[in-house]
């Protein structure tokens, strides 16, 4: 029972199937030249004269379904890298299928080459070398570094350059903020504008008693709310919130969306400005200011009236709606993780993605 228990235990401390070390560079890829992979093993050797880091690097396609850390682990733990006692091994993984990386410290050097020198060296490194297929480059580079660094010259972070990408996307989101601006808001309220100030030259009679009775504003005109915090907070919220969805989703989450965000911001563009367009209608006809009218005070007098009663207002009978009760219930759930720790075999480092 005991041997079955070892034997189940080994198969899953090993359960990547880790390749032969050929010192100092396995490449199943293919990646490198055989010209790049002694040149790699040249600058290995030439840090092996200090005796103070041992480095190995492996590219592999894929990690089969496995983290890049467990891996790393692994093959670091199977070809034992560094000098017996001392732990000052060091092994840069790279799964080229996967676009992942790591870089796998061992004890003896954790001090030296922290996990920060680790990550500054992946950031700054070998990432935006992995981007443009500079494989051999940015492996010998961060050799040499990790060299330097353990030899008492830590790596200085420098400013993170601005991916083209990224500057791209938020140019395509400043036009969309403009465009969302313009349509949403600029164009509902240079319409209203045209419309009271069309309304101020000939003066129709509901535009005379909407400012005799004070109830039209220039605020409320051009903006399109009544003038109070309230108002000025939905339109803002309504404004910024489906405006985040709008503008940002489709360039964040994938082009591919953007015909269906750009029909959804077209409705409520759609909605504002008939909104707007119904404003300077009401400044026009009588007909749309009376019944506007009537709705305001139909829904102040059923504010007024208590629940379940019947009355009859402008011709039509009402009923008052009754207060209902809503019961809210809620569950917890409970979830549970779990960790499982590492050997002998490394003392930390920094993983990455190009």
């Amino acid at each position: 029972m005991m041997k079955i228990l070892l034997f189940l235990f080994a198969l899953q401390a090993y359960s990547y199937d880790v390749p032969s070390f050929t010192p100092n560079v396995v490449d199943e890829t293919h990646t490198l030249t055989p010209e790049g992979v002694d040149r790699i093993n040249q600058v290995i050797d030439s840090i092996h004269k200090s005796k103070k880091l041992y480095p190995a690097v492996y590219l592999t396609s894929r990690l089969a379904g496995e983290s890049v850390e467990d891996v790393a682990e692994q093959v670091f733990r199977k070809w034992a890298l560094g000098i017996r006692g001392q732990d000052n091994g060091v092994l840069i993984l790279v799964a080229v299928g996967d676009r992942k990386m790591r870089i796998e410290v061992g004890y003896g050097l954790e001090d030296s080459l922290t996990d920060y020198q680790a990550s500054l060296i992946i950031s700054q490194t070998l990432t935006p070398a992995f981007r443009d297929s500079r494989f051999e480059e940015g492996i010998t580079e961060s050799l040499n570094q990790m060299n330097q660094i353990v030899n008492g010259t830590p790596l200085v972070a420098s400013e993170d350059p601005v991916d083209p990408q990224d500057a791209a996307n938020w140019i395509v989101i400043r036009e969309r903020i403009i465009w969302w601006l313009a349509l949403f808001l600029g164009l509902p309220a240079l319409i209203q504008t045209f419309g009271m100030t069309v309304a101020a030259i000939t003066r129709p009679a509901p535009w005379v008693t909407m400012r005799k009775k004070k109830e039209l504003n220039v605020l409320k005109g051009i903006l399109g709310f009544d003038g109070s915090a309230v108002g000025l907070f939905l339109k803002l919220f309504l404004t910024i919130n489906p405006g985040i969805f709008i503008v940002l989703f489709p360039v964040l989450m994938g082009e591919e969306l953007v015909l269906i965000f750009n029909s959804i911001g077209l409705v409520m563009v759609g909605i504002f400005n008939l909104v707007a367009i119904n404003f300077c209608l009401k400044l026009f006809s009588e007909k749309r200011y009376q019944r506007s009218l009537a709705k305001t005070r139909l829904s102040k007098f059923k504010g007024g009236k208590s629940p379940g009663s019947t009355y009859t207002m402008f011709g039509k009978t009402y009923t008052a709606p009754t207060r209902s009760s809503s019961s809210s219930s809620s569950s917890s759930s409970s979830s549970s993780s779990s960790s499982s720790g590492g050997g002998r075999s490394g003392g930390g480092g920094a993983s990455g993605s190009w």
